[in-house]
């Protein structure tokens, strides 16, 4: 019934509420009892449900959390091997999605890459309530709970990596970070990612590339995209709250179909090379099925931001690397020029026939390549 490169969890010997995986005599999570796929998703060969190879890094991975000041949480994984010389990279997702989306395939020898649920998302503490519409709660907020986060880690030198809205986060929480210690965040790394809100006229120009690129005519400009993006988020997190309840039914089949692989973006031949990758697959499928809990306030947050903007990220002197797609769908590629305003030393990498989510088919070769030269 199942891929041969995809593992049963059902086991009927077990309780209702646990499954047990008999290769390491581990407890799989109890979020996983309802995986089989219903309609299986259509991929190279078609998935019944999670990659094996995705289930092991996961159970000998376990969520990790962090008790902050303000009573928050924070729940991350850390892939780690005990060396203290290994590379430090901490990673934040794109609305949507969670901390799992950055697990590499295998450990990466050299590298210690920790993944973290932004508030809303996951094991980490709900939003503060009516975050989407109340600016107290702002992403100033925000970035001093990552500082004291990382602190309570011991963590000092470190590469800082984003994705999508993500990549907001990791902006600002690395502009703090450098006005503390100029020598403590080793690198930049923005993958699919905003540029930072600096400037009125040129924002417009960067809303406006992305509105061409979208299907529906949407205003994008000025407090008409506030109220846009406000709406969008709403929906999406309606949208996804209903995946994740009713998966068995409606299946992540026609989300992985129409959202990752249309709305997204890709060549043919990148397309191809995701179906037949069932390990990322199950990545995407496992984090926006907890990326939805509550609507993320730090794109609301660059919305307010567009019509007064109030950071200067040329505070930010560690090298800064911009990866794109060619072919996303959600942020096109020519907004990669808005980068270097703000880091006119920025290298921008784009890769052919890559989209906003299939991407991260290159995520572990980027690491590779960017924290390990």
């Amino acid at each position: 019934m199942s891929p041969e490169d995809s593992i049963n969890l059902l086991d009927r010997s077990t309780t209702k509420n646990k499954v047990s995986w008999k290769q390491s005599g581990k407890i799989v999570p109890e979020e996983f009892i309802s995986l089989a796929f219903r309609p299986p998703i259509p991929s190279t060969p078609n998935m019944y449900c999670y990659n094996e190879q995705f289930v092991k890094r996961f159970a000998s991975i376990p969520p990790r959390f962090r008790k902050l000041n303000s009573g928050r949480r924070i729940c991350y994984f850390d892939d780690d091997d005990g060396d203290e010389s290994n590379t430090v990279v901490v990673c934040f997702h794109d609305q949507g999605q969670g901390k799992y989306i950055f697990l590499p395939k295998q450990h990466i020898d050299g590298l210690r890459v920790i993944g973290v649920d932004l508030f809303g998302t996951g094991g980490s503490s709900p939003e503060p309530e009516n975050a989407l519409r109340d600016e107290k709660y702002s992403i100033d907020e925000l970035k001093d709970d990552l500082i004291e986060f990382l602190r309570r880690l011991k963590i000092k030198n470190l590469y800082i990596v984003g994705h999508g809205t993500g990549s907001l986060v990791c902006q600002v929480l690395t502009a703090q970070l450098q006005l503390q210690d100029q020598s403590c965040v080793k690198g930049l790394i923005l993958i699919g990612g905003l540029p930072p809100p600096l400037d009125v006229s040129v924002d417009e120009k960067m809303m406006l590339d992305i509105k061409s690129t979208l299907r529906n005519p949407l205003d994008l400009t000025g407090k008409g995209m506030i109220q846009t993006w406000r709406r969008m988020m709403l929906r999406l997190h309606a949208r996804l709250n209903y995946i994740k309840d009713n998966s068995r039914d409606w299946g992540f089949a026609k989300y992985y179909v129409k959202v990752i692989r249309l709305r997204h973006g890709s060549n043919a031949s990148t397309l191809e090379k995701m179906d037949q990758d069932h390990y990322l697959i199950s990545k995407i499928l496992y984090s926006s099925s907890t990326g939805y809990q509550n609507t993320s306030q730090y794109v609301n947050e660059y919305s307010r931001l567009f019509t007064k903007p109030t950071r200067d990220m040329k505070d930010i002197t560690c090298p800064v690397y911009i990866y794109h797609g060619s072919h996303d769908k959600v942020l096109p590629a020519t907004i990669t020029k808005y980068f270097l305003g703000p880091y006119p030393n920025a290298k921008i990498i784009t890769l052919d026939g890559f989209g906003h989510s299939s991407i991260l088919l290159e995520l572990d070769n980027i690491l590779k390549t960017v924290c390990l030269a």
